[in-house]
């Protein structure tokens, strides 16, 4: 999809594009076997039944499992941990896990996919995170490209403006390091983009800003740091990617147009026999996701100082 054409797009001193591709940097032989761990969702198209019963079309996902980020569980400082159903404050890391913090449904704010036992270094790694996380915009800047991969960085924020992710922001992302110090955001859950709300029974205007109201603040600020630190850097990216038409309304059809092609139509029209309430079938189509990108690109590119 959109982030797999962005990664591909990269130019890379190593000749590796992927986040998960760091594994295999310096290695020979059979540990420079390349283990198609890909960094993020991989959907094969699925017809399900309930004994016997239609019960939908849908995806099989390869999704967030530690081996898809090319992680060794057993190292404790090779950290995935994945969000749960509330947004979340990212200077406070250490805290919410060692006080057990809970989510509105009660679940631990997140939970750890590696390592697979949690030890004092692994949460060292979160102590040092939050205060890098939480430091002043100065202090952030000097330190940014020690906790954080630019690159990474500077996709991951692109490609959640671009389809206004806005629950990317403080969940809905897999938070990954692989040597305890340096974290990346990769993109998982993408269910509220290209203009639906969180209901999918609405669209969020094409020029509003990457921004949801139940972000804690601390967060909120990252990501300001965050902008701010990279935004030289970002415009270039962004040029980058309009000029390969990757950020590019076109594209965003072509991608509808493939998943589409999955489905036969008769198999949707069963869907929405067997779902009659399905909220977005009201008023998202294909149409609706192009013309919104369309709109959006427009936004981003006075955003962004783009000049074609």
């Amino acid at each position: 999809g959109l982030w797999e054409s962005m990664v591909q797009s990269r130019v890379s001193s190593s000749g590796y594009k992927r986040e998960t591709d760091q594994y295999y940097v310096g290695k020979n032989g059979s540990d420079a076997i390349i283990t198609n761990a890909v960094g993020h969702v991989v959907g094969y198209p699925c017809v399900m039944y309930v004994n016997d019963e239609f019960y939908g079309v849908g995806s099989f996902n390869i999704g967030k499992k530690y081996f898809n980020y090319n992680l060794d569980r057993t190292k404790p400082t090779q950290i995935q941990i994945d969000w749960g159903g509330s947004q979340c404050d990212l200077t406070k890391m250490y805290e919410n896990y060692t006080n057990g913090a809970t989510d509105y449904k009660g679940d631990p704010v997140f939970e750890f996919k590696s390592p697979k036992k949690v030890t004092n270094a692994t949460l060292a790694c979160l102590s040092a995170w939050d205060a890098f996380a939480a430091s002043a915009q100065s202090s952030f800047t000097q330190n940014a490209n020690t906790f954080l991969n630019k690159q990474n960085a500077i996709d991951y924020y692109l490609f959640s403006d671009f389809t206004l992710n806005y629950d990317g922001l403080g969940k809905n992302f897999q938070f990954v390091s692989w040597n305890g110090t340096q974290f990346y955001f990769m993109p998982y859950d993408l269910d509220s983009i290209f203009g639906s709300n969180y209901s999918g029974t609405g669209t969020m205007p094409a020029n509003g800003t990457l921004d949801i109201g139940d972000l804690p603040q601390n967060s909120r600020a990252f990501w300001a740091k965050l902008k701010t630190t990279y935004l030289a850097d970002m415009k270039l990216r962004y040029k980058q990617l309009r000029d390969a038409k990757i950020f590019n309304e076109d594209n965003v059809y072509k991608i509808c147009m493939d998943l589409a092609s999955k489905y036969p139509r008769d198999l949707i029209l069963t869907e929405f026999d067997k779902w009659p309430d399905l909220p977005s079938k009201t008023y998202s189509n294909v149409n609706q996701i192009v013309s919104w990108s369309k709109q959006r690109l427009a936004y981003l590119d006075t955003q962004y100082e783009y000049i074609a």
